[in-house]
């Protein structure tokens, strides 16, 4: 993957479902310097949005079956799937509103 590439991801969030385009950046394409997602903002669920617009947050993760799940400050699991692909999580990941009103998620490896 050498291109920026438009996906559909799930999040969960306790009983409630998303279903979200969003852009997966990929390693050394345009300077990034790891594999992200990044999410629009008006599209996520509050509690994603909240921990990203304190200036960033790095929460713990941890990888089941094809999706990541986030333990987001102790108070929610949040996980994460990309239709067709398996992603996973390293032990920490990153949360932050970037300038284009989207949420950096990152980082993250991705397996078609």
């Amino acid at each position: 993957m050498d291109k920026k590439q438009k996906v559909r991801i799930r999040i969960r969030d306790s009983d409630k479902f998303y279903e979200i385009n969003a852009v997966l950046h990929p390693r050394g394409y345009m300077k990034a310097k790891y594999t992200h997602l990044d999410i629009p903002c008006d599209e996520a669920p509050d509690i994603l949005y909240d921990a990203a617009k304190i200036h960033g947050v790095k929460t713990t993760c941890y990888n089941r079956g094809s999706c990541i799940v986030l333990d987001l400050l102790g108070l929610s699991d949040i996980e994460i799937c990309i239709e067709g692909m398996k992603l996973e999580c390293y032990d920490k990941i990153w949360l932050t509103i970037k300038k284009d009103r989207t949420i950096y998620l990152g980082p993250v490896k991705v397996k078609k």
